[in-house]
This record gives C-alpha cells, sequence and structure tokens, in this order.
C-alpha cells in the first residue's frame, strides 16, 4: 500500500483530502509524523494567501520537500499547493515561492461586475496525449482568486477560461504536478484523477 504525506504548515482542508485518499484505499500521514522519509508521495494543500502560506514554510518543511524532490518522489500541490510552487506571487506583496515550477502567480484580471473568488465547477481542458487527457471537458471545482502564469510551455497540461481569459488548471515537470481545482472534492471525477495519478507513481 502506498503511503502518501500531506504536508501540514498550517493551511488547506487537510481532513478532506485525508478522508479522500483513504477512501481510495490510501494510508496518510501528516509530514510531522512521517519517520525516515518513509512515503511515497507528498501533497501540498492550501487555501488562503500565498505570502502567508510561504512565511508559515519553515526550515523543516522546506527540507521535507526539498528531500522529496531529491528522491524523486511524486509531489502534488493542490489550489494554493500549486500556486506556492511557482517561483514567486504578488498576493500579499510578492514573496519567493518554491520554485518548483517557473511561473508568476497573479491576481486573475476582472472587468465589469466579475467577482473574485472564482467559485464553482469549471470545464477543465487538458492537454492531448497527456496523462489526463481522458478527463478533457470534465469539470472540476474550483475556489480562487490568483492564477499561475507558467514561464515554460511544456509544463502546462490544463486550463480552464475566466471569460476569455485562459486560466492555468494544471501544471508538471517530471515527478511534480500540480492542479488549480480541488480533485478531493471534485466528485468521482476527482477522486478518479488522483487515483490514476498517485498508482502511475
Amino acid at each position: 500500500m502506498k503511503k502518501i504525506a500531506i504536508l501540514d504548515y498550517g493551511l488547506g482542508n487537510i481532513l478532506s483530502l485525508k478522508y479522500s485518499l483513504n477512501y481510495l484505499g490510501y494510508k496518510c500521514f501528516l509530514a510531522s509524523e512521517v519517520k525516515n522519509n518513509s512515503f511515497d508521495c507528498l501533497i501540498i494543500p492550501g487555501v488562503g494567501s500565498y505570502s502567508y502560506a510561504m512565511s508559515l514554510i519553515k526550515n523543516k518543511q522546506l527540507n521535507f520537500i526539498k528531500k522529496a524532490v531529491t528522491n524523486d518522489i511524486l509531489i502534488i500541490g493542490i489550489c494554493l499547493g500549486m500556486q506556492i510552487m511557482s517561483s514567486s506571487g504578488l498576493e500579499g506583496g510578492k514573496s519567493k515561492g518554491l520554485s518548483l515550477i517557473p511561473g508568476l502567480t497573479s491576481k486573475i484580471k476582472t472587468k465589469g461586475k466579475d467577482k473574485l473568488p472564482r467559485v464553482g465547477w469549471k470545464e477543465t481542458f487538458f492537454v492531448k496525449n497527456s496523462l489526463f487527457s481522458e478527463f478533457n471537458n470534465q469539470k472540476f471545482y474550483y475556489v480562487h482568486s490568483y492564477k499561475v502564469e507558467i514561464k515554460k510551455k511544456n509544463n502546462l497540461i490544463g486550463h480552464t477560461f475566466y471569460n476569455k481569459s485562459k486560466i492555468t488548471s494544471a501544471v508538471n515537470d517530471k515527478n511534480i504536478f500540480g492542479f488549480q481545482f480541488h480533485p478531493e472534492k471534485s466528485g468521482e471525477v476527482g477522486l478518479e484523477l488522483l487515483k490514476k495519478l498517485i498508482q502511475r507513481y
């Protein structure tokens, strides 16, 4: 049975994520509980501010992430967890991110009566022949006001739209994946996506 560590740094709906992963049959631990770095996947959740999240991630959490990268362990960022994978973010003032996926996290531009946060089930488009191409055009659940602007085109594997503006939905670089939507809150389709990814690695 694969062991999944969830980075517990103070932000994120960890209980919902743990419940979903347990439902799929995986054994979950908080990163602070993991001993001897014995885990197969690291998930970085998050709901809140980019700058505040980075201020909470201290030496212990950073070392935990770095070891996962060095050991080629599957890393999954969800919502804010994906955003802080970027190089830097502008929420709460400019701050440095984890720099796992080159890019900038900035506020979504609105027009007229548009409101943020962007909430709800949104149709999502995945790159053809990608790991998630079977989920193309499916709807996933989003809650966010900021978006990731990816620097390298090949890191972008999924997008959605806000009005006519393209919004990054999924990113990837080798064993590192990020989702702007919440797969754990997206019903069966979200759980199937998580299961497919974790089984692959």
